[in-house]
């Protein structure tokens, strides 16, 4: 058995990584240490978690390399066309209120107050690794906006075009 005043010194050379595991389980510490270490750092655990070939980690799960990761809601309600608009944030400096809307990836985004549509750029994805994606046409911080219809099914709002996040979301 290992005694009290060697216990830190073997703890430390086991946590740097200089003790193998089966010198550990020869002395009977294998299970108190790995709770030890387990309790030390408890994200340690979810961060060593590894995907198999041919898979990459997208919100804490493994999914297939090829697919994108699934998007993530920004607000709540998206905003409609000819109706008061769900206000999610405000815009900086202006204090105008910022509006939820539905990107082409199918999640919500808080996007900044606009007054006219001229000068965005069309797009075709948030941050794909396609040229016309808002990531390398705008840069970080804008949205691919999902083209919007009215209650008639009639288009309206920008169209399919880079936006820019809101400011001050939730503010």
């Amino acid at each position: 058995m290992v005694s009290d005043r060697a216990l830190p010194a073997l703890l430390a050379r086991t946590l740097g990584g200089a003790m193998p595991r089966r010198a550990l389980v020869r002395l009977g510490l294998a299970a108190p240490v790995a709770v030890i270490i387990g309790s030390a750092d408890p994200g340690k655990e979810a961060a060593a978690k590894r995907c198999p070939r041919g898979r990459k980690q997208c919100l804490g799960k493994c999914i297939k390399k090829s697919k994108p990761c699934a998007p993530v809601d920004r607000c709540g309600n998206v905003s409609i066309c000819g109706a008061p608009y769900v206000s999610c944030g405000t815009a900086a400096g202006t204090g105008a209120a910022c509006s939820c809307e539905r990107t082409v990836e199918g999640a919500t985004a808080c996007i900044n107050f606009i007054s006219a549509c001229a000068g965005y750029q069309s797009c075709t994805s948030t941050d794909g690794p396609e040229a016309t994606s808002c990531r390398n046409l705008a840069g970080f911080h804008f949205f691919c906006q999902k083209p919007k219809t009215n209650g008639a099914g009639q288009p309206c709002g920008c169209g399919q075009v880079c936006l820019p996040e809101c400011d001050n979301p939730g503010g």
